[in-house]
Parts: structure tokens; C-alpha cells; sequence
């Protein structure tokens, strides 16, 4: 099984040491998003998204990285998960090993800061989103006319039973495009790397 290490220097990026490596053989977790330590440890640098950080931990300390862009992070992520799966003969904890995989912990990530942000639970997001997206959708005409269903459960005199708040009064009101796919009573809901102080890393095998 060949060997490799994630190594990294300071600029201008062309010595290389021995001090400055990590045995991928020894790695325990990788951490993105806020898995990582970057975010927490340098909160107040606004430049820093928790999306484009990521930590490589190993039984005695740890490496944190943050990256330039999304593309650098997505492809450091996802060769460290592949080669530590190669060394090690299985998945470390944390390891993303597609470009789907990516950007569904993207998503996530970014619906966490959300809601650090305005120190607000995933729950409490998520109900607040939906409350938006159907005060928005009936004042644009996007949903039908709803009335109030009694705790019981039971339908109110006169009106139709959604089964939900929120009801699609027709295709042709969201276009031809958007067509909805749920059934009557569905919900519908709203639409080169750096390490933390200036050192750059690289794969080497």
C-alpha cells in the first residue's frame, strides 16, 4: 500500500519540511464546515467561511486548513477521504467521497451559520422559512385560499381539508416550468488553499 502525506509550507511555497506533514495513515476524523476548528478559532475574521474550512485530526494534534474557494476545499475533502479510505482499508469519520455528497454538507453547513447567526434552533429556521415562503406565495397569488383548521384535526364547516397550511391552487399558477410533483395537502417549501497562518497545503505522495 503506497504512503502518502498532506504537506504544506509558508510562501512563497517552496520548501517543503518534514516538520510540516501529515501521515494520512494516522488520521481519525476530517472535519468541514463547522467540524472544523478554523471557524472557532478565529470567529471575529469575517473572511473566514466555515464552508471553505476544513481540519484534519490525528491522534495528537490537529491541522486546520482554510481554503481560497469552494472548488479547493471540495477537492481537498474529497482526495484526503479517498486516499485515508486507500491506507487505512475504511472510511475515517467525516469523510465525503463525492461531488453530491459535497454539496449536500455545503448546504447543511451554510443552514448552520443561518442559524448561529441569529442564534436560532434548525427547528425554529425551518418553521420561520416556511411561514415566509406562504406569506410570500399568497401574496403573489402562488396558493389558493386557505382557511383555519380547528386543533381537533377536524375541517371547518363549509371549506376544503388541506390535511397541511400550505396548498398549490393550480400548475398553471406556478408556470409551466414548476409544476408541482406533491399531492393535494403537500407542504410546500422554499425554493490556492491556505492553513490557518499562512501556510499552503499539498498532497504528496
Amino acid at each position: 500500500v503506497p504512503h502518502f502525506f498532506l504537506t504544506w509550507a509558508k510562501a512563497p511555497y517552496k520548501v517543503f519540511s518534514d516538520a510540516s506533514r501529515c501521515d494520512l495513515s494516522r488520521v481519525l476524523v476530517i472535519g468541514y464546515g463547522w467540524s472544523a476548528r478554523a471557524p472557532m478559532l478565529l470567529p471575529e475574521d469575517k473572511t473566514i467561511a466555515p464552508e471553505r474550512c476544513f481540519s484534519v485530526y490525528t491522534p495528537r494534534r490537529s491541522f486546520d486548513f482554510v481554503c481560497e474557494s469552494d472548488d479547493q476545499v471540495e477537492a481537498f475533502i474529497l482526495v484526503l477521504s479517498r486516499l485515508c479510505y486507500r491506507m487505512q482499508g475504511w472510511p475515517v469519520q467525516g469523510s465525503i467521497t463525492s461531488h453530491n455528497k459535497f454539496l449536500s454538507a455545503k448546504g447543511w453547513v451554510k443552514v448552520q451559520t443561518k442559524c448561529r447567526l441569529k442564534h436560532s434552533t434548525l427547528t425554529k429556521h425551518v418553521l420561520e422559512s416556511a411561514r415566509t415562503f406562504m406569506i410570500t406565495a399568497v401574496a403573489q397569488g402562488l396558493l389558493g385560499p386557505m382557511r383555519p383548521t380547528p386543533i381537533s384535526g377536524g375541517p371547518v364547516a363549509g371549506s376544503p381539508s388541506y390535511g397541511s397550511p400550505l396548498r398549490l391552487a393550480s400548475s398553471r399558477s406556478l408556470g409551466p416550468n414548476l409544476a408541482p410533483s406533491a399531492s393535494p395537502g403537500g407542504v410546500v417549501g422554499p425554493g490556492q488553499p491556505s492553513v490557518v497562518g499562512g501556510r499552503q497545503p499539498v498532497v504528496a505522495p
